[in-house]
C-alpha cells in the first residue's frame, strides 16, 4: 500500500501591498530523506524565478517560495513507497483570476513587475535522483554540482535558463533530454552528468551547449534544431563521430573534426581506448556552429 507522508514545516510571512490589494507569501520547506534510496523530483514552475542547487546535507531536501497570492499558489507533496520517494512542485495558477489573460507576445507588458515568484531549492546530494523540469517564463539557475543526478530531463518554454556542473557526477546518468521552446538556454559542463544518451531539441531558441566534461562510458548525442540555433562544443576526451543531415536552407560549420564523407566527420586523432561520442544532428532552418573544447 501506497503511503503518503507531507513532511515539511512551513513558516508564512505574510506582506500585504496596498497598491494592488495582494499579499505576498514566503513558504519554508524541510524534508528529511533518510529513509529513501532514491527520488524523483518533478518541478514545473510557470511563472518567476528558480534557483536549484546542492544541499550541504546529504538526505535533506530544504527550500523556499516567494510568491504573490494574486496568482496562485504552490502545490507540494512527497510520496514514499519502501525506499523510493516522489517530490512533486507546481506552482498552481488561479485560473479565477488568469484564465482569460493573454501572454502573448504583442500583449507582452502584462505586469510582470507585479509578478515577482520566486524559487530556492537545494537538493540532496547522497540520493540518486531523477530530475524532472518544466518552464514557462521567467530565469532559472540550475547548479546541479555534487547532486547525484540518475536522469535528467528539461523543458523550457519562454526563458533564461542557465544549467552547470563543474565536478563528475557521483554516478551514472542514464538520459538527458533537453527541449527548447523560444528559451535562451546556456548548459556548461554538461559532460560531467556522465550521461549515456544525451538529446537536445530547438525549436525557435537559442542555446550554447557545452558537454566538456569527464566521461566514462559510449554516450550518444542527438540534436534537433528547427528554427533556433546552437553553438555545441563537444569534449576533447572522446572519440567522435559525427552525422549532420540539414536543408540547403539551413547554416552549419563544424570545426575540430575530419570530414570522411559528404555529411560524416570524426576526431583528428582517434585514440585507442577513450569513450566514443556517436553526434547526430538534425537542422531544419536553424544554424548549427560545432567545435571541440580546448
Amino acid at each position: 500500500m501506497k503511503m503518503k507522508y507531507l513532511s515539511f514545516f512551513p513558516f508564512l510571512f505574510l506582506f500585504v501591498f496596498a497598491q494592488n490589494d495582494q499579499k505576498a507569501i514566503r513558504d519554508y520547506y524541510h524534508y528529511s530523506l533518510h529513509d529513501l534510496s532514491s527520488l524523483e523530483t518533478t518541478i514545473e514552475f510557470g511563472l518567476g524565478t528558480l534557483q536549484l542547487s546542492a544541499n550541504d546535507k546529504p538526505k535533506q531536501l530544504d527550500g523556499t517560495v516567494f510568491y504573490y497570492s494574486k496568482v496562485g499558489k504552490p502545490v507540494v507533496s512527497l510520496e514514499r513507497l519502501n525506499s523510493h520517494g516522489d517530490f512533486d512542485f507546481d506552482l498552481e495558477i488561479d485560473h479565477h483570476r488568469w484564465g482569460n489573460a493573454d501572454f502573448s507576445l504583442k500583449h507582452w507588458d502584462f505586469e510582470m513587475d507585479d509578478i515577482k515568484n520566486e524559487m530556492d531549492f537545494q537538493l540532496p546530494i547522497g540520493i540518486p535522483t531523477e530530475l524532472d523540469l518544466e518552464f514557462g517564463l521567467g530565469e532559472a539557475d540550475i547548479d546541479l554540482t555534487h547532486i547525484s543526478i540518475s536522469d535528467f530531463n528539461l523543458e523550457c518554454g519562454l526563458n533564461e535558463v542557465n544549467v552547470i556542473i563543474q565536478k563528475p557526477n557521483p554516478i551514472f546518468c542514464d538520459e538527458i533530454s533537453i527541449e527548447i521552446g523560444m528559451a535562451d538556454f546556456n548548459g556548461r559542463g554538461l559532460g560531467n552528468l556522465n550521461g549515456k544518451d544525451y538529446r537536445v531539441d530547438i525549436g525557435l531558441g537559442d542555446a550554447d551547449v557545452d558537454l566538456s566534461g569527464s566521461f566514462s562510458q559510449d554516450a550518444t548525442l542527438e540534436v534537433n534544431v528547427g528554427l533556433g540555433s546552437i553553438n555545441l562544443v563537444l569534449p576533447k576526451n572522446v572519440n567522435i563521430t559525427l552525422v549532420a543531415e540539414h536543408s540547403f536552407l539551413a547554416s552549419i560549420d563544424i570545426d575540430d573534426l575530419e570530414k570522411v564523407d559528404e555529411n560524416e566527420y570524426q576526431s583528428l586523432d582517434w585514440e585507442k581506448g577513450l569513450p566514443t561520442l556517436e553526434v547526430g544532428i538534425s537542422v531544419g532552418l536553424g544554424d548549427v556552429d560545432v567545435r571541440v573544447s580546448r
